[in-house]
């Protein structure tokens, strides 16, 4: 009943988070001595649910299990709220969502350069790497590119062009400028971009990339049965529909773009949000730092 009455007020991704959860606890109540109901949600539930997802075959990342916790307090919290339950046991700072920090890749404005150069001959390769490179320069989300269309696309006084949507996922209306290489895209395809799905889309965009040579080892913090550990893959091999956004957001400021212009279009409500999704490597923020007069202060100016 809780989904039910979320579907009219909640975006459809975060309805099948809350299914996917409910589904999961389905089958950690099925295995586990838990007892399923709400006066039960307790740390020996806390535990117990942890271990189930960091375990095998499940395996879950740190920050997905943190999601499944998220969406329980959410529920404790609106059943405390009517009344159904007086356990608040899940507002203790034991109970807290568990969270990693995660360093996501992003592609430079030189690797974009060399995904538009690249010669490709399947022409579903070809439509992947143009919805990538309108993502790379329009920064929105996959589902969002549905909008890309001439009735969303207006001309301001000056005659440039911006694209105006209400996002899908927080509904929030943002007002973005329309690169020159996003525009010559949509007269490509006549303002109708291909429809592809995320899935076919993360498949082929890796053999793109591939082909385009981006193919340096890239190490990456992900999770393991609830730990941190480090990996290393081709960048080829974690590239998808997201990176866009984050390339967008991470290049523009590279180039010095305040971070009040950058919310707006990004679309998020605070500047930590905006910060997570900026990229920069510490070899490149330690570079662009050793530019900055601090580090130019010679021996004979002391």
């Amino acid at each position: 009943s809780f989904i039910d009455s979320r579907i009219h007020i909640r975006s459809n991704a975060s309805i099948i988070s809350y299914r996917n959860a409910l589904r999961t606890l389905h089958s950690f109540f099925k295995k586990s001595r838990c007892e399923d109901h709400l006066d039960a949600i307790d740390m020996k539930f806390y535990n117990a649910l942890l271990g189930f997802l960091y375990a095998p075959p499940r395996n879950s990342s740190i920050n997905n299990a943190g999601k499944i916790i998220k969406h329980i307090t959410t529920v404790m919290n609106e059943a405390v709220s009517k009344g159904a339950t007086s356990n608040v046991i899940f507002r203790s700072r034991s109970f807290k969502k568990p969270f990693q920090k995660v360093n996501h890749i992003y592609l430079s404005l030189d690797e974009i350069k060399q995904l538009m150069n690249v010669k490709l001959n399947a022409k579903i390769q070809d439509d992947c790497r143009q919805l990538l490179i309108c993502l790379c320069f329009l920064g929105i989300r996959w589902g969002d590119l549905k909008q890309v269309s001439r009735k969303n696309i207006h001309s301001l006084s000056h005659g440039k062009k911006v694209l105006k949507i209400i996002t899908q996922k927080t509904g929030k209306l943002v007002v973005i400028p329309i690169h020159p290489i996003v525009e010559e895209i949509l007269i490509k395809y006549d303002y109708q971009l291909p429809l592809i799905t995320n899935v076919l889309f993360n498949t082929t965009i890796k053999d793109v990339a591939l082909t385009a040579g981006l193919t340096e080892t890239v190490q990456l913090i992900r999770s393991n049965s609830g730990k941190p550990i480090l990996i290393e893959r081709p960048k080829n091999e974690v590239i998808s529909s997201h990176i866009g956004r984050r390339s967008f957001i991470t290049n523009m400021h590279l180039m010095d773009i305040d971070s009040h212009s950058l919310r707006l279009i990004s679309g998020h409500s605070s500047l930590q949000q905006l910060e997570a999704y900026i990229k920069v490597t510490l070899e490149e923020n330690a570079s662009t730092l050793l530019d900055h007069d601090f580090f130019k202060i010679g021996n004979s100016e002391k």
